[in-house]
């Protein structure tokens, strides 16, 4: 359970970093209201789809990916899915573990 507890953190690090990255030029707090769900067999992250196209420049959700750029989130209504589900090393996910 703690690899995929590991595996979480990353996915969660990596939202912050988007958000990061959105407003390194500005001075604005951003709430990013993510949804993880990580099970053993799934780890999912929502992320309201509001949050990439109210940015500027906004994020176009089209080209958001995870490591391997085949790897695409979902629309679904208001919010951005990226789900990965089984195998955790598939769309370049890379394990880290931090101590």
């Amino acid at each position: 359970m703690m690899k995929y507890f590991q595996i979480f953190l990353v996915i969660i690090q990596a939202s912050f970093l988007v958000a990061d990255a959105v407003t390194a030029d500005s001075n604005v707090e951003i709430e990013i209201n993510e949804t993880v769900i990580c099970t053993k067999d799934l780890i999912e992250v929502e992320i309201p789809s509001s949050f990439f196209l109210t940015k500027t420049p906004p994020i176009y959700i089209s080209d958001l990916h995870l490591n391997d750029p085949e790897c695409r989130g979902r629309e679904t209504g208001d919010s951005f899915i990226f789900s990965i589900q089984t195998n955790f090393t598939d769309c370049g996910t890379i394990m880290v573990n931090y101590v």
